[in-house]
């Protein structure tokens, strides 16, 4: 990764940040679970035709979708497994450093042609995650996991609005943006990731096929625990999921004295890695 890309624009992108196998394992979580509320048929795994057939059965319930999803997700270790993957891992901690926890309350975002909703409150025009309480030293993480093409659906940023501070808006929209920007919408395969700061103006893009083509996507907060924060997102649960040598060594030592002298002739665990998967 390139730290002063980051730094110039506000996000960056990771290819093949996780592997195809556990790619297949959230397609096939997510097709079981829709099944599971449309209460017939038999699930495909990893298949789109069968995602899009179920999601259409469930009359487009995607607050039910997104509760029973994210259950099901947390319990298999999804985000944990994500984040602790190899490539991943090694461009989230050059920036965070290795003391990380992620959001336990992350999104499930389905996006869909406008002729098949009214309203979807998931399809979002440019806002900020700092209006939804992200602290400025947050990062967001945007994935594709079901979709029809790398064209539609996806989302748009602002290059280098992330140092525009905050800008006003009113029902989730912004009140007055420059008249010129920089607008990037980078086209993400599967097992790709966006990492984005949170002062980055971004939206979903608008599907444009007429047919019945949905797109979902993961989105989650990342955090180094050890900066301090007082924002709203300290209201939400966060999960631990990597500690950097200094983090391990305090553990080690086990109390706010830092005296080792408790443990003495106890046998220790030894914290080989930084890592919980």
């Amino acid at each position: 990764m390139d730290n002063q890309y980051f730094l110039n624009n506000g996000f960056f992108i990771i290819r093949n940040a996780f592997s195809k196998k556990l790619l297949k394992e959230i397609q096939n979580i997510t097709n079981k679970c829709i099944f599971n509320i449309k209460k017939k048929g038999s699930p495909r795994f990893n298949n789109y035709k069968e995602f899009c057939s179920s999601l259409k059965k469930t009359n487009n319930n995607f607050f039910l979708i997104n509760t029973n999803l994210q259950k099901s997700l947390i319990y298999n270790r999804i985000y944990q497994k994500i984040f602790t993957s190899k490539k991943f891992y090694k461009n989230i901690t050059n920036i965070l450093g290795k003391d990380l926890a992620y959001c336990e309350e992350p999104s499930i975002l389905i996006n869909l042609s406008k002729k098949f909703i009214n309203k979807n409150y998931y399809f979002k025009d440019w806002h900020q995650e700092i209006w939804s309480g992200s602290d400025t030293s947050s990062v967001i993480m945007w994935t594709p996991i079901f979709h029809d093409n790398i064209k539609d659906g996806q989302i748009s940023l602002i290059k280098s609005s992330h140092t525009w501070g905050h800008i006003p808006h009113r029902n989730r929209s912004p009140i007055e943006l420059p008249k010129k920007l920089n607008i990037v919408s980078p086209k993400l395969n599967y097992t790709d990731v966006i990492i984005m700061h949170s002062m980055v103006l971004h939206k979903s893009n608008l599907i444009t096929d007429q047919k019945y083509r949905p797109r979902l996507a993961l989105a989650s907060m990342l955090r180094n625990f050890k900066f301090t924060n007082n924002k709203y997102e300290n209201n939400k649960n966060w999960k631990i999921f990597s500690y950097s040598e200094l983090s391990m060594i305090e553990r080690k030592l086990g109390n706010v004295y830092l005296s080792p002298y408790r443990t003495t002739d106890l046998d220790q665990t030894d914290f080989t890695s930084g890592t919980i998967e």
